[in-house]
């Protein structure tokens, strides 16, 4: 039987090509490289040419149901090449560009669980898979192509892969009519519309990103400004800044992003940064657990800016129903403040003081939203708290080749009959017909908007030879209101402080360097003290209670620093430059292996340079992506040359990556500067180069 395609300007394409014929010159992207400079901006006129021709393309080299890699930075070739995948009937996989040997043996797993025919990506991303290769460019004015398109309402349009899964990757089925229902979802409830102006920094191989700000906007003939994450890591404010330029209407980012933005902003008025945010209808905040004391702090410190209290809009979903399942405007409370004493016991009572949780709004138009005792699967009353299950036809078909996992999240209600719910795993109660979000999933870990698994954590820890094997338990922590990661490992052997000192450290390094994360605490334990069940799980919630309740009976404890607000040292790059010119070798680098043992101190809130040993790794000392990329922006303007990233995350500790970028240092000057190089210290200092 003949599968129905999707109605008139009901789906996406459909609804894109509408906006390209009544509208065609409208601005659908404009592409900010460097989060300042406009590079290109295209019309839906152009995209939609653009898609049609790739589309065909790809329709006469794979049949419909194979399944295509993307994997493309953000910007117009991505879309392009998204949308003609779905046009084509091919099954997108999107994926972020590895950057690292183990971000490719991570990706290998995606591209085999899925089993891809082919790697869709731009000229500039270097192969890295034997898998073959398509390239798409920039749309370009080059002709009209037909417009017939291959998809039903059925059928897959993308794998959505968690971005934390390494080594059992879980890829969330999303078809063409989930898609369709949950753009209606989003466009209607977050105001979408020709005259809207959306601007992000968000990866676009992420379902924030993709799907929330860039089809959603693009479905509703919105124009859609984006940047690269980087540009925003490098400088959070070049999002504001960029929303002010183009009077951006709506915006969202996880609670992360609005934290950085408060504390890059510091003391200073918005005004006088760039800053002008009256234009704002809404600024989501989602993507991980939103804290109040953010939220309170980002509408106080930009409110000078024009921002509206309730411009922010808390929301909660999860790929698994595409994207959105709540979300609201603020209204003058954030959230309740409830007793924690009560809470823990699954009960939502007021209370003057306590734990306040933010209130994510009511259920989207055309779901259906219980809290269920996840025990007996019995609905709760309002104000205790349970399972968030969710029913509409935006859930989508459950988990790629993986029908365990696919039951397991499946549940039916005795009251909903007819209707299928998906079992978040998420932890709230309703209050006023608004849902409030207590716990994550379960032992999963979200860090900056990306979802963590504890077993990949583990494993890695568990590479180790000190390690007990199935010996570690990686859980999520707090300290002085910063979210972070804690790893408890059972050791086989006794050992001196000094000794243990440097295993906690190796397994830190090596947690850092596989999965881009700083451990924020790591306990060591003697053999046989990790909780478990009585069928040999571990039990890593409990893990964390004992280790807060400090009952966990360690042999030793390892804490990275936790970054704190401290003010870093004005940059002064003639002076560095002047006593690298003049002094030998050996103290020259000594000068710079200080310079980036200052800035690492500054960045982490540790008091002074003393506290960064020169021999510790980037992981072990607790320096993550954010604080890298902060790092990699205040050594440029110290040393007045270019501190790439990758630099800092391939250098073992301070003193190497001092010595690399004295060597930088020295090369620069001899090619932008040579009458400021003596020619003795060229011949001396230049000899290892």
């Amino acid at each position: 039987m003949t599968s129905p395609t999707l109605p008139g300007a009901v789906g996406l394409l459909s609804s894109i090509r509408y906006v390209a014929t009544r509208t065609p010159d409208r601005t659908a992207l404009i592409f900010l490289a460097d989060g300042e400079q406009e590079t290109y901006r295209i019309s839906y006129s152009l995209l939609v040419s653009a898609v049609a021709k790739t589309g065909e393309r790809l329709a006469r080299a794979h049949p419909p149901g194979t399944r295509a890699l993307l994997c493309f930075p953000s910007g117009a070739e991505f879309v392009t090449a998204f949308l003609a995948c779905l046009y084509a009937g091919i099954v997108a996989v999107p994926v972020a560009p590895p950057a690292t040997r183990e971000q490719v043996v991570r990706l290998g797993t995606v591209v085999a669980d899925a089993d891809t025919a082919v790697v869709i990506t731009d000229a500039s991303t270097e192969p890295f898979l034997d898998v073959p290769r398509i390239t798409v460019p920039l749309p370009a004015a080059d002709g009209r192509a037909l417009w017939t398109p291959r998809l039903a309402v059925e059928d897959l349009a993308f794998l959505q892969y968690t971005s934390g899964s390494t080594n059992t990757p879980k890829g969330v089925m999303v078809t063409h009519g989930a898609l369709t229902a949950n753009l209606r979802m989003i466009t209607s409830g977050l105001g979408f519309g020709g005259r809207t102006v959306e601007i992000s920094w968000l990866p676009v191989f992420h379902d924030m990103g993709l799907i929330g700000a860039l089809l959603a906007p693009l479905a509703a003939g919105s124009t859609v400004v984006l940047m690269p994450p980087m540009a925003f890591l490098r400088d959070p404010l070049n999002w504001l800044r960029a929303a002010s330029r183009y009077r951006a209407t709506i915006t969202g980012a996880p609670n992360f992003a609005y934290e950085l933005c408060h504390r890059r902003l510091g003391d200073r008025d918005p005004a006088t940064v760039g800053i002008e945010l009256s234009a704002m209808e809404l600024m989501l905040v989602g993507a991980e657990p939103i804290r109040p004391s953010t939220v309170e702090s980002f509408r106080r410190r930009f409110a000078p800016a024009g921002l509206r209290p309730s411009t922010l809009f808390p929301a909660y979903g999860l790929a698994e129903v595409t994207l959105m399942a709540t979300g609201h405007h603020l209204g003058g409370e954030i959230g309740l403040t409830l007793d924690p004493g009560e809470l823990e016991q699954g009960r939502a009572v007021p209370a003057d003081t306590g734990r306040t949780v933010v209130n994510c709004g009511p259920s989207v138009d055309g779901q259906t939203l219980v809290v269920a005792d996840p025990a007996t699967g019995e609905p709760c009353p309002p104000g205790v708290v349970g399972e968030i299950w969710l029913a509409g036809n935006h859930v989508t078909r459950g988990y790629w080749r993986n029908p365990q996992a696919t039951a397991d999240a499946t549940a039916h209600l005795p009251t909903h009959p007819g209707l299928t719910f998906l079992r978040t795993g998420d932890l709230g109660f309703q209050h006023d017909g608004d849902l409030y979000v207590t716990g994550r999933r379960k032992d999963m870990i979200i860090l900056g908007g990306r979802n963590h698994y504890p077993q990949d954590i583990e494993s890695t820890a568990e590479t180790y030879p000190d390690v007990r094997p199935r010996g570690a338990a990686a859980f999520p922590v707090e300290h002085d209101g910063t979210e972070g990661v804690a790893l408890a490992a059972e050791v086989t052997r006794a050992g001196s402080r000094d000794e243990l000192a440097c295993v906690a450290m190796a397994i830190a390094d090596a947690i850092w360097r596989e999965h881009d994360l700083a451990v924020t605490e790591l306990v060591l334990l003697k053999p046989g003290t990790l909780p478990r069940t009585t069928s040999g799980k571990l039990r890593r919630r409990h893990t964390g209670d004992l280790l807060r309740a400090g009952e966990l009976g360690e042999v030793y404890r390892h804490i990275p620093a936790v970054p704190r607000s401290r003010p870093l040292p004005a940059a002064d790059p003639a002076a560095l430059t002047e006593t690298v010119l003049s002094a030998p070798r050996a103290a020259g680098e000594r000068a710079v292996v200080y310079v980036v043992r200052t800035l690492t101190a500054a960045l982490l809130g540790l008091d002074g340079p003393d506290a960064v040993p020169a021999d510790v790794s980037p992981g072990s000392l607790g320096l993550d992506s954010i604080k890298i990329t902060e790092l990699s922006t205040h050594l440029s303007a110290a040393l007045g040359v270019p501190v790439p990233i990758e630099l800092i995350r391939t250098t073992t500790n301070p003193a190497e990556l001092g010595a690399a970028l004295y060597r930088r240092l020295l090369v620069h000057l001899a090619t932008s500067a040579p009458h400021l190089v003596p020619n003795g210290t060229t011949t001396e200092q230049q000899g290892e180069l």
